[in-house]
């Protein structure tokens, strides 16, 4: 379950930063046996990754058929313990210039690319989520993702 393509030079991110975590892991494993539930987050986090790889493979796809691929977001997925890390970025200079609210800022397509993975967590797996969604700047590479998008989405995680 690795991410396709990863920022490796290091460079300035914009985009949206989204954090999800599982509610009710706390003790979890007194209320059901663990090996399921792990099982069912581990199907969750897959889903998230695959529908990364989807995104990523199909924008790849255009581009080497000529088309111009500028607007749409790389997708890239983290995961550690009970909360995913999604993250939809452009190249600092790459960003749409519209604002975020327009309803054709290609970032607005992060609910429907969502619904999928959500779906399978609380219908098929029943397992509940909650998230939040920072739009702004971050830095990332294999092992971290930094910055005040990434700051602000923690940081309202936890109201």
């Amino acid at each position: 379950m690795k991410n396709k393509k990863i920022n490796t030079d290091l460079k300035p991110r914009k985009g949206a930063v989204v954090f999800i975590d599982a509610i009710g892991t706390k003790t979890v494993w007194t209320r059901n046996d663990p090996r399921k539930f792990i099982k069912s987050w581990e199907r969750i986090v897959k889903s998230f990754y695959q529908k990364a790889e989807i995104c990523n493979i199909t924008v790849d796809i255009l581009r080497d058929g000529g088309y111009n691929c500028d607007e749409y977001p790389e997708y890239e997925v983290r995961a550690f313990s009970d909360t995913i890390i999604l993250h939809l970025s452009y190249g600092i200079n790459e960003y749409p210039e519209q604002s975020i609210w327009d309803t054709h800022h290609p970032l607005n397509s992060v609910g429907g690319d969502l619904i999928s993975p959500l779906y399978n967590a609380i219908v098929k797996e029943g397992i509940y989520l909650r998230g939040v969604i920072s739009f702004g700047e971050f830095y990332a590479s294999d092992s971290i993702i930094i910055g005040p998008a990434v700051e602000e989405a923690a940081f309202m995680r936890l109201l």
